[in-house]
């Protein structure tokens, strides 16, 4: 299990273990995907175990929330893919259907509601990464 975690404002992605606090609520394990795909993945939050990263739909279009996936495993699983921008690197791609084939990526429009600190970018699915280092991590 890899565990993956973005603080605001700044901070970015990195592995960190022993996150307490509000900050906890942006610390993600990897695990295998939910839905048995061999080569997918799902986020589980360490701070809400048993919830996941979701697409959640509405206006907001390609936003990503916390929840449980009921029956539609897809939903919460991610095809892992080489970096679209270093392939050395991975991209993550939904399998959910309404976003199926979107990537996750770095997104700068910073909608929503978040009652923490405004972050430097938040992350969203997109069908077409402004660029493709957008949707690359390491």
């Amino acid at each position: 299990m890899l565990t993956l975690f973005s603080i605001p404002p700044t901070h970015g992605w990195r592995q960190v273990h022993g996150v307490t606090g509000p900050a906890a609520d942006y610390v993600w394990n990897i695990v295998p995907a939910l839905n048995k795909n061999a080569r997918a993945i799902s986020f589980e939050s360490t701070n809400f175990p048993g919830k996941y990263v979701i697409p959640i739909g509405g206006q907001e279009a390609g936003r990503l929330g916390l929840g449980a996936p009921g029956t539609d495993l897809d939903a919460v699983s991610f095809t892992v893919v080489d970096g679209l921008g270093n392939a050395t690197a991975l991209s993550f791609r939904s399998m959910a259907k309404a976003t199926q084939g979107f990537y996750l990526a770095a997104d700068g429009r910073l909608q929503g509601s978040c009652h923490y600190p405004a972050p430097s970018t938040d992350l969203a699915l997109i069908q077409t990464p402004a660029t493709n280092a957008d949707a690359t991590f390491r």
